[in-house]
């Protein structure tokens, strides 16, 4: 009876190492799990910063675009991808995106911009639209940054509202040619609307009253 139960022992015993290596197994199979889904959560979360901050800065760029010269984005088509080119000092807008590989990764950047309106009773940007309305002096920039995330493309977008603080654009001071001039206009000349009682002809930059 000893041998019988001995043999039982070592038979359970024998059960017992398998169940424990399975839920070993299970256990050590969870962790790993988590691990790698905390090690690729925390690579989203880093590409995204590295987007966001891919996306300010572009924002901050563009606002200088505009602020140097307001007319800058009459030269642009609305909803066309653009980014900006150093140009001397100052940033000139190109066609297409931009491309950059960061930590080995590689991230795409550009900006289009679009008309506002506001309601015309509260002054408020309509949501949507409306040419009947719309705010010469307000536009949207909206910035996308995307990257390769395995078989996904995940991006980031930033939008803000630009507005022409300041109407001076350029100075004239030659009003020696004709009258006639049709504006808007994004560059100065000699020339003007029109004139009554005005004797422009003389010295250039000077308006004299005729008769004086």
């Amino acid at each position: 009876m000893r041998k019988g139960l001995f043999g039982n022992n070592k038979g359970q015993s024998l059960i017992e190492v398998l169940i424990g290596i399975a839920v070993g197994v299970i256990i050590i199979g969870g962790v790993a799990a988590t691990i790698a889904l905390t090690l690729r959560s925390n690579v989203q979360t880093k590409n995204s910063q590295t987007a966001t901050s891919l996306s300010q800065e572009i924002i901050n760029e563009v606002t200088d675009f505009t602020a140097g010269n307001w007319h800058n984005l009459d030269t642009l088509t609305a909803g066309t991808q653009y980014r900006l080119a150093t140009t001397g000092p100052a940033f000139t807008a190109v066609t297409g995106v931009e491309n950059f590989v960061i930590d080995s990764k590689p991230f795409t950047r550009y900006f289009t911009y679009s008309n506002v309106s506001r309601d015309p009773n509260t002054d408020a940007i309509q949501s949507v639209y409306d040419l009947n309305n719309d705010d010469p002096s307000t536009k949207k920039i909206t910035v996308t940054v995307s990257w390769q995330e395995g078989a996904s493309n995940p991006s980031v977008s930033i939008s803000k509202f630009v507005t022409r603080s300041k109407n001076l654009v350029f100075v004239q001071t030659d009003w020696s040619g004709a009258a006639g001039q049709v504006g808007p206009i994004t560059a100065p000349n000699n020339r003007y609307d029109s004139k009554s009682n005005i004797d422009s002809t003389g010295v250039p930059g000077s308006i004299k009253v005729q008769g004086f």
